[in-house]
């Protein structure tokens, strides 16, 4: 007879708006071996984003775009899902993502996951000023734009940055699948390295290169794909949403994720397997 896997997969979704579809999206997920924790920017009232399925990431942060808040509501969802002894695997997700597999088969396919399923094929040369130079992350059109200007004073600066304590620069997407053993050496290292943390809080858009500078540092074995459809044929600054013909070609792809999907656009997403 063979013994029932009891093993579970955590998924983290970092939401901020479109509560009815995040609510859709932990319903899909949801299922004996998929454990959903919910991360709820603090700037947003969170009630109406819990679906019952999930576990909600107790401290919130403000997630304000290109900022340290992503990384930061990751590390905390961390802090949380390793408490358990039956996660084999965490994948960060947004509350505009969609499994495109059945939770059971979902599962099925995270238990290949052996290694990082992360991409870290983006290059340096045009994304170094995320790191060399100070920024502050502010809101509004206008505080934006000075930011914009005191950065570009800065660009010939004489003494750029470099990263702290020997690290190496990587950079790829946001969004990963991770063997717990590497999660909890990612928080092993950030609790013993504390001057990392700080160095990324003045830099831009560091959720694109964190991960994958800590993963860098403590796991020197192979890296697979992130298995994400993500389309950026269309130009831009974000990924194109998806409609449903779009979908149809992901579920036809290696992936296992998907983004960006928007209900309005494709109402019963969710509804189709």
């Amino acid at each position: 007879m063979i013994a029932e896997d009891r093993s579970k997969h955590a998924i983290i979704v970092l939401c901020h708006r479109l509560p009815d579809q995040v609510r859709a999206l932990q319903e899909s997920l949801s299922g004996p071996r998929i454990l959903t924790f919910l991360h709820v920017d603090a700037r947003v009232n969170y009630n109406k984003f819990v679906a019952q399925s999930s576990v909600l990431v107790q401290k919130r942060e403000e997630c304000q775009w290109g900022s340290l808040g992503t990384v930061l509501a990751t590390l905390n969802a961390f802090r949380q899902i390793v408490q358990s002894d039956q996660i084999k695997t965490v994948s960060l997700i947004s509350g505009q993502d969609i499994s495109l597999r059945s939770s059971q088969d979902l599962a099925l396919a995270l238990d290949e996951c052996k290694v990082p399923w992360m991409d870290f094929d983006w290059t340096e040369d045009r994304r170094r000023y995320r790191y060399r130079y100070h920024h502050i992350m502010v809101e509004g059109k206008i505080a934006r734009l000075l930011s914009r200007i005191r950065i570009g004073f800065r660009i010939n600066d004489r003494n750029p940055r470099t990263l702290p304590a020997g690290l190496s620069f990587k950079c790829g997407s946001a969004w990963w699948t991770l063997p717990i053993e590497i999660v909890r050496n990612i928080l092993q290292y950030c609790d013993s390295h504390p001057e990392v943390l700080s160095f990324f809080r003045s830099t831009s858009i560091p959720d694109e290169m964190f991960f994958q500078i800590i993963v860098s540092a403590v796991y020197d074995g192979p890296i697979s794909s992130s298995r994400r459809y993500i389309d950026w044929s269309r130009g831009g600054a974000h990924p194109a949403v998806l409609d449903y013909t779009d979908i149809q070609r992901a579920r036809s792809s290696s992936a296992i994720f998907a983004r960006k999907v928007d209900i309005a656009i494709t109402p019963d997403i969710f509804l189709q397997r």
